[in-house]
């Protein structure tokens, strides 16, 4: 049996939108269920994912996107986004009888907890990424409780 000659290949198509993450799909999840469990509104700390369709999807059925969880309101439903937050974030949410979803990530989670856990050791944690403002880079980096760094981003070079 002889092996067949290869071709190469002429097309590729991207899919557009692309899938999910897990995480991403069970915040989702979560907060359709809120939409569908609370009398409006359903409060989200940040945007839940970045895909302006979902967003614009939730904003449709009712669901106030915020970057502060002081302009929640006592008791009001509120979801934490899958980006992850700040544990002084999660702890404000928690006041004043919020009812708190945290969606956030398993793997941001992770990425948390073994943060906590070098720092503990004595490393420097060096996280490098998003924006020092992105939500990711907020809940990334407070983990590691003072041993956390962000490099600064050298200035592009045109060419």
């Amino acid at each position: 049996m002889t092996a067949s000659p290869r071709r190469p290949i002429q097309t590729v198509l991207l899919a557009e939108p692309r899938g999910f993450c897990a995480g991403v799909e069970m915040a989702i999840k979560a907060l359709a269920w809120m939409v569908r469990a609370f009398e409006p509104p359903v409060y989200c700390y940040h945007e839940i994912v970045h895909n302006r369709l979902v967003v614009e999807r939730f904003k449709e059925q009712g669901v106030v996107f915020v970057d502060d969880v002081a302009k929640v309101p006592a008791g009001a439903p509120l979801m934490l986004s899958a980006h992850g937050s700040a544990p002084e974030v999660v702890d404000a949410a928690r006041a004043e009888g919020r009812y708190v979803v945290n969606a956030v990530c398993p793997l941001v989670t992770k990425v948390h907890h073994e943060a906590r856990v070098r720092a503990r050791k004595g490393f420097t944690v060096l996280y490098v990424g998003r924006s020092r403002r992105h939500a990711r880079s907020c809940a990334r980096g407070d983990p590691a409780r003072g041993a956390g760094r962000r490099p600064r981003p050298r200035a592009r070079r045109s060419r």
